[in-house]
């Protein structure tokens, strides 16, 4: 019966921690989360400028102002970085930001896109990087597409709980 109390206890102690833990992650300071990742081109030819547009939830405390500075990787090498501030108004939650990969120079090929909006005072780290799985396909400027389509189109992955926002 000790056992059994004993054992009791500790689920409900971890179960308390748990909770207090959830709920302190949201409070004090920001918490991004990326939700949305697109990109446009999908089919580019080499030389082409590739339009990446992140969605993003601040899940923290939107009063807190920040300034942190991600990147965007394809193939696990940045292509473009930029400065991004938010928080500092409690009304606003939602944010979109674009970046841009000037592929001139680039090999050929099938390339993985990656936003990662990591940063150290973030709470939950694991939702702050984003690799899309459909990879971006990069030819010689002229060449044919491998599976036959014209160049353009666009790739995007949302987080499930996100799809109204894409939708719009």
């Amino acid at each position: 019966m000790k056992r059994i109390a004993a054992f009791l206890w500790l689920v409900s102690f971890f179960v308390l921690c748990v909770a207090v833990g959830t709920t302190r992650a949201g409070e004090g300071g920001p918490d991004l989360s990326v939700r949305g990742v697109s990109f446009t081109p999908a089919r580019a030819y080499v030389g082409d400028k590739i339009q990446i547009t992140v969605f993003l939830r601040n899940l923290g405390d939107p009063s807190v102002s920040s300034s942190i500075s991600p990147v965007v990787r394809a193939n696990g090498k940045v292509v473009d970085s930029q400065l991004f501030s938010f928080g500092g108004d409690p009304g606003v939650m939602s944010y979109t930001t674009s970046f841009q990969w000037n592929t001139g120079g680039a090999a050929t090929g099938e390339y993985r896109i990656e936003a990662d909006f990591s940063f150290e005072a973030d709470p939950t780290p694991f939702n702050n990087l984003v690799t899309v799985k459909q990879p971006l396909i990069l030819v010689p400027a002229g060449a044919p597409f491998p599976d036959g389509q014209p160049s353009g189109g666009t790739v995007r992955y949302t987080d499930p709980a996100e799809q109204e926002w894409w939708n719009r």
